[in-house]
């Protein structure tokens, strides 16, 4: 075996296993914990409508970054894009 000390970092999660033999193997089912789970939900909150709503009034480039980078900060990543990439359209109906 080689050197054990690696400069590769590593984290590990709560995982629910499963083992059983199968013959002469062992198989090992892994569940994934829930921060590896992302569920969406379509429908914008109300503080979401607004701040899509801010979002898209923004025209220069250097606006919408700044914009883009507080979406981030206050709902993270994958919701902010959701935010960003709604369309108007759908803003509209959901602000019925």
């Amino acid at each position: 075996m080689g050197n054990p000390i690696s400069n590769i970092p590593i984290l590990l999660f709560p995982l629910k296993l499963e083992t059983r033999f199968v013959q002469d193997e062992l198989w090992i089912r892994v569940f994934p914990d829930e921060a590896f789970i992302q569920s969406h939900d379509p429908t914008l909150t109300q503080e979401e409508i607004a701040d899509a709503v801010a979002f898209k009034e923004h025209t220069s480039t250097d606006n919408k970054k700044r914009a883009w980078e507080k979406l981030v900060a206050k709902y993270g990543v994958y919701r902010s894009s959701w935010i960003v990439h709604i369309s108007s359209e759908e803003l509209e109906r959901q602000t019925r």
